[in-house]
């Protein structure tokens, strides 16, 4: 490991001793993923127009299949990276499969491929999303089973998996960039 990724991951595991954070860190890391799921399915399902509804459902689903489900796959596949709490011999806050790679960060991929579908929906919603992404991926580093770089390789991917999609998907004519903020 290199000085970055152990440096950052003791800086945020350490937090993680003290009952409140270790809490919070647990919640972020594994069930308010979750939450922020359901929201997007919410914002999506409200958009009046059902080409929108489509376009919105596609731009969503395709970002996150491409890079969770391909990209961050076929990396782990030829990549097995072992995870924090195997390497520094901690005990992780959340249940993970020791033998499942930590690069890239699952997590990250998915949730920051859902910032910029959700940045079309809502401008404001595409901010909340942002931050939740943010604090998933701290949470996951919290909790012991990810390193710094597993997050940064995660979200990058994860955002340019949705660019791509953007690019290639077409749109329809009542689809508009960022509207004003206040939702579907």
């Amino acid at each position: 490991m290199n000085s970055f990724d152990i440096s950052v991951f003791n800086f945020f595991y350490q937090f993680t001793s003290t009952k409140i954070i270790g809490y919070l860190s647990i919640f972020f890391a594994e069930y308010f993923p979750f939450i922020i799921g359901f929201i997007l399915i919410i914002l999506i399902i409200k958009t009046k127009d059902w080409r929108q509804r489509f376009y919105f459902f596609s731009f969503t689903a395709l970002s996150a299949l491409l890079g969770r489900g391909i990209i961050a796959e076929t990396i782990r596949t030829f990549y097995d990276r072992l995870r924090p709490f195997v390497v520094l011999h901690l005990t992780p806050l959340i249940n993970v499969p020791p033998t499942e790679p930590s690069f890239p960060s699952g997590h990250a991929t998915f949730y920051f491929a859902l910032v910029l579908p959700a940045f079309y929906i809502s401008k404001k919603w595409g901010w909340i999303f942002l931050i939740s992404a943010i604090f998933i991926s701290i949470a996951r580093i919290a909790v012991g089973v990810h390193w710094p770089t597993d997050i940064l390789a995660g979200a990058a991917i994860g955002y340019l998996s949705s660019l791509f999609i953007k690019r290639i998907l077409p749109e329809t004519k009542k689809n508009s960039p960022i509207t004003s903020g206040d939702g579907a």
